[in-house]
């Protein structure tokens, strides 16, 4: 069993606020289809800049 201090559960409420929310609104609000292209497109840009972030650590 997990007992959470009054901070950890302001911690909890945060994250669940800043980062958690905003993509169950946008999965509600985009549907299933969307949502998942969304999260591809995103998870490719990601990727693609991981590449160029170390492409430009190599080259200078």
């Amino acid at each position: 069993k997990i007992n959470l201090t009054e901070l950890g559960r302001d911690k909890l409420n945060k994250i669940y606020k800043y980062y958690l929310a905003p993509i169950y609104v946008l999965r509600k609000e985009l549907g299933s289809k969307e949502f998942t292209t969304l999260m591809s497109n995103i998870e490719k840009a990601n990727e693609l800049l991981k590449n160029y972030d170390d492409s430009a650590k190599h080259n200078s």
